[in-house]
């Protein structure tokens, strides 16, 4: 389980760092230095639950699709999905017309995650230890961006305490 938190927060955590950093020229003259630490601690907030929320998913795939149909691990899997997740939030952040094209796109990722579910068990046993090997080197990564989740939780706390 911990493997499949740090497959999912590693994509989410580069897009929050990357939305954090195109807007901290603008945010500099608005905000001090404390405000701005209490912004980015709220963003890491959401995305801890962007995370969880996912993950549920993942989980709910994994029990939906048979364990026939399924030869690869649940954590093949998920890595499959979680790479069509980040295309299709990418497809979606740059549409123009985001509220007519989420609709379709979420029932067709959902359609796909099902899908891909059965043909990573397809794959061949070389390519699926390649992706398990990926998975737990990202994990590495992974607790390197919880350590910012749980600094943001603390400053989080010490700004409603205080």
């Amino acid at each position: 389980m911990l493997t499949i938190l740090g497959i999912v927060s590693i994509p989410f955590h580069f897009w929050t760092f990357y939305s954090l950093f195109e807007d901290f020229e603008a945010w500099i003259p608005i905000f001090d230095f404390w405000d701005l630490l209490g912004a980015w601690s709220y963003t890491f907030l959401f995305v801890i639950a962007e995370i969880i929320i996912v993950a549920l998913y993942l989980i709910l795939v994994n029990y939906l699709v048979p364990k026939k149909l399924a030869r690869g691990s649940f954590v093949e899997i998920s890595f499959v999905i979680v790479l069509e997740l980040c295309a299709i939030a990418l497809i979606v952040q740059n549409n123009g017309d985001l509220f007519r094209s989420i609709v379709p796109i979420f029932w067709g990722f959902i359609g796909l995650s099902l899908i891909t579910s059965g043909v990573v068990g397809f794959l061949p046993n070389k390519v699926l230890k390649i992706i398990s090997n990926i998975a737990d080197r990202l994990l590495t990564l992974a607790v390197f961006f919880w350590f910012f989740d749980l600094v943001a939780l603390i400053i989080i706390v010490i700004r409603n305490f205080s």
